[in-house]
């Protein structure tokens, strides 16, 4: 990942939300898909969402009840995803991380990594994602990401 992609998050973060037709509506739908399969997984623990962007899963976890953390390697986006969990009333601990080396975590404190929307995409090798891979499956014994050839749309993956 370049510092390209940190800078075009940067840039974007005011306004992320507008790719949605309705933000608060994709939150809702993100909880009735993402909490089902964690609970189902058997996850224990928190939730780390590592590419939480403005919050979107994060969000929609913490709303469903879960201890969610959030770490994005864009400082805006993850001052705008604070600021959108305290305007919902929620309890989010958001910082900066990057997803290939999550220095900021605990080896083995969550009970699951969640890593979604186009995170895995901007990793620019093989190698790079194994990395992310790797350091994700060091701090969690569960890891949900959709597959990189998934159909996604409405009414489909998260």
């Amino acid at each position: 990942m370049t510092r390209s992609a940190e800078s075009f998050y940067d840039d974007m973060a005011s306004s992320y939300h507008l790719i949605f037709d309705d933000w608060d509506k994709a939150i809702e739908r993100q909880r009735a898909v993402l909490a089902p399969l964690i609970s189902e997984s058997g996850a224990l623990g928190a939730i780390l969402d590592c590419a939480c962007g403005i919050g979107t899963q994060a969000l929609s976890l913490a709303r469903a009840g879960y201890e969610v953390e959030g770490t994005d390697i864009s400082k805006m986006e993850v001052e705008r995803a604070a600021r959108e969990a305290a305007l919902r009333n929620l309890s989010v601990k958001f910082r900066v991380d990057d997803m290939r080396l999550l220095a900021t975590c605990k080896a083995q404190y969550y009970g699951a990594i969640v890593a979604f929307d186009n995170a895995i995409p901007h990793l620019d090798s093989d190698e790079e994602i194994a990395q992310a891979l790797t350091a994700m499956l060091t701090f969690a014994e569960r890891l949900a990401s959709p597959r990189p050839d998934a159909q996604c749309g409405e009414d489909r993956c998260p």
